[in-house]
């Protein structure tokens, strides 16, 4: 807990244990109302309990790892990953050329809410593999050594800004890993003309009822501050997507995912993972990714 949620929570808490012993100072001469007491402590401690939530609740849902440029080089060497950057030359995130032929495909890939864009080998991998493609990785404000703050309109924001790039050369295909998802279908539903098909791995259909899998006792609808609504995203897109969820999921709960399937009235794909977790469903083989292009190519063909 860093020093501002401590101190945001501290306050509450004062506040709530000063309104506790007013209010027991003036009513504790009514016999009837020594119940009060009762009431007022667990009531006090719940109202804590939220204070400390939703003041650290960035912290929660954002896990940035911290790295300078100095260890993120051989990262990026070891990955043959170079330098992504825009046009004041700031590095927004990593690319990996296609390594064979001409590229067929501009893949733009936002990663979830661990780890750093310099660490997606394991999609790019296996995706290069299965077709020719230059792949994109974003980097989000406040992650590793990229200056911002971060929160649902920095993310979004940089998402705009590396779609953007990455169009230059032709359509792209979105890829969104877990929290990249949602921001995948803000993308979609931004510059739905623009792209190809949509790869979301382990996703979830609005960051509301993902928080409410895991916190059932807190009135989160009020409480959260980045609402990233796929739900509301990807219908306004109508082109091809492919859905993973993973059976065993214990990050997102797959029923978050299958209700985003269910609504897409678009052409769609879903692969169930089952007996997997979230980790091994976002670690698709190449098989997968042929799969995924072969859909996209032909519903090219189809709406043709």
């Amino acid at each position: 807990m860093n020093v501002h949620t401590f101190r945001c929570s501290v306050e509450v808490f004062m506040e709530i244990a000063e309104l506790v012993q007013n209010t027991i100072h003036h009513t504790r001469h009514l016999e009837w109302f020594r119940w009060v007491r009762w009431l007022l402590v667990p009531l006090g401690g719940y109202c804590v309990l939220v204070a400390i939530v939703t003041c650290s609740q960035r912290s929660i849902m954002y896990h940035p790892p911290h790295l300078s440029a100095a260890e993120l080089k051989p990262l990026a060497d070891r990955n043959r990953l170079l330098p992504w950057t825009n046009h004041a030359g700031v590095r927004i995130g990593w690319y990996r050329p296609t390594p064979g032929g001409e590229a067929v495909a501009n893949v733009l890939i936002a990663h979830g809410n661990g780890g750093s864009a310099v660490g997606r080998e394991y999609i790019i991998d296996p995706l290069q593999t299965a077709f020719n493609a230059n792949a994109y990785v974003l980097e989000y404000p406040g992650y590793v050594d990229r200056p911002g703050t971060l929160s649902k309109e920095s993310i979004l924001a940089a998402g705009e800004e590396a779609f953007g790039l990455a169009a230059r050369n032709g359509p792209v295909v979105l890829v969104g890993e877990s929290l990249g998802t949602g921001v995948c279908c803000y993308l979609a539903a931004k510059f739905p003309n623009q792209v190809r098909g949509v790869v979301l791995l382990v996703p979830y259909d609005n960051t509301v009822n993902a928080a409410r899998s895991r916190f059932s006792w807190l009135p989160v609808r009020w409480l959260l501050r980045d609402k990233f609504t796929s739900d509301e995203w990807l219908p306004q897109y109508h082109g091809p997507v492919v859905f993973v969820v993973a059976e065993q999921d214990e990050v997102l709960p797959p029923y978050l995912g299958k209700r985003l399937f269910d609504l897409y009235a678009g052409p769609k794909q879903l692969e169930f993972c089952v007996g997997a977790g979230h980790w091994i469903g976002a670690n698709r083989p190449p098989e997968f990714w042929a799969r995924a292009w072969h859909f996209f190519e032909e519903s090219k063909v189809i709406g043709q």
